[in-house]
């Protein structure tokens, strides 16, 4: 048995729990980039907000 096969499971990580527990707890972050169109934003924020479960969260604007 490889090691990949024994100790796989110990390093599988679920980002969007991972992403849902840091925007619950008040420490998301969304990052805007340059190419997301209105739709994209809109998008993206109305995700942030419900995984944010009434927590605020940063949204970091582009950097020229």
């Amino acid at each position: 048995m490889s090691k990949a096969n024994t100790y796989g499971h110990l390093f599988e990580v679920d980002n969007d729990a991972v992403m849902r527990e840091k925007f619950a707890s008040g420490q998301g972050v969304v990052e805007l980039q340059p190419e997301m169109t209105d739709e994209m934003l809109l998008s993206v924020i109305k995700y942030a907000v419900s995984v944010s479960a009434g927590k605020p969260f940063i949204v970091m604007p582009t950097v020229a």
